[in-house]
């Protein structure tokens, strides 16, 4: 496996195999899910729209496969990571809106993503979208555990606002990434303290949330014996970050995020939420 992930490229071959999945999965709604997906890609990037009536004619760009074949003229065109994201988020959200019987498209997510740590690229899709990541280590160890403890209803908020945050990551939004970072680990201690009928202020920020959950020995006190400096960690890490980086006005000077900065509060946010979530499991 590759130990360096890239974002900027997505090989020939990968693009080959990604061909191949999406066929196997568009099986047997083939042109109504593509015709779908291209329109919505239409809408999205501004050109037209895929026209059935084409088909039939000799030179039409669509004659050969239909819908299949335009969207793949328009991905050969674009040579672009981002348009190719964009036109799988749409395939597999439109093949789950199509077919009663998911698990074709759930064997071809997972094949996908094989493909993609196979060749090294940045991204794994996740739920309905696509999320960046570093390394597949730390994408396996902490983001992909903390997505699916915030997939439970209980969570909801801070499920968006952890997806928001890893999607301005992708977009290169550095401040915004770290602000819903930071949010949603808030918004996670807040989660705990109703689910555990434990007093708390909804306006308190993170520090105070902590208080409260130390207090109530949501982490066992042998650990926090042992660990001391888990609760400098807490409380020093993405809140803080997030109060130097992107809370405040940047004054007469822009201001820059480095990528690596958020990158590293991204995974500490969701290290943070899995080691949370999962005390508050193991609670009585």
């Amino acid at each position: 496996m590759p130990q360096v992930v890239s974002h900027q490229r997505l090989p020939g071959p990968l693009l080959n195999q990604i061909r191949q999945i999406m066929h196997d999965v568009a099986h047997p709604k083939h042109s109504e899910l593509y015709e779908k997906v291209l329109s919505d890609l239409a809408r999205e990037y501004g050109f037209k729209t895929y026209d059935r009536s084409m088909d039939g004619l000799l030179f039409s760009p669509y004659a050969l496969f239909g819908a299949e074949n335009a969207l793949w003229q328009h991905i050969d065109r674009a040579k672009d990571v981002e348009f190719v994201l964009s036109a799988l988020e749409f395939f597999f959200q439109d093949a789950k809106a199509l077919y009663f019987d998911d698990t074709g498209i759930e064997e071809g997510i997972e094949e996908l993503n094989h493909r993609l740590r196979q060749h090294g690229v940045g991204y794994a899709f996740e739920g309905t979208e696509f999320v960046p990541l570093e390394s597949h280590l730390l994408h396996e160890g902490a983001m992909k555990p903390a997505l699916a403890i915030l997939a439970e209803p209980a969570y909801a908020a801070a499920d968006k606002e952890l997806r928001r945050a890893l999607d301005h990551y992708r977009h290169g939004r550095h401040e915004e990434a770290i602000s819903e970072a930071a949010k949603s680990f808030e918004s996670v201690l807040k989660v705990i303290c109703a689910k555990r009928r434990w007093a708390y202020d909804p306006t308190a920020p993170a520090k105070k949330l902590l208080d409260v959950v130390y207090a109530n020995s949501l982490i066992p006190s042998y650990l926090q014996t042992e660990l001391t400096g888990l609760r400098a960690v807490l409380e020093g890490g993405v809140a803080v970050i997030r109060n130097k980086n992107s809370a405040h006005g940047a004054g007469e000077a822009p201001r820059e995020v480095p990528a690596h900065m958020v990158s590293f509060t991204l995974h500490l946010a969701a290290s943070s939420i899995l080691f949370l979530t999962r005390c508050e499991a193991e609670v009585p």
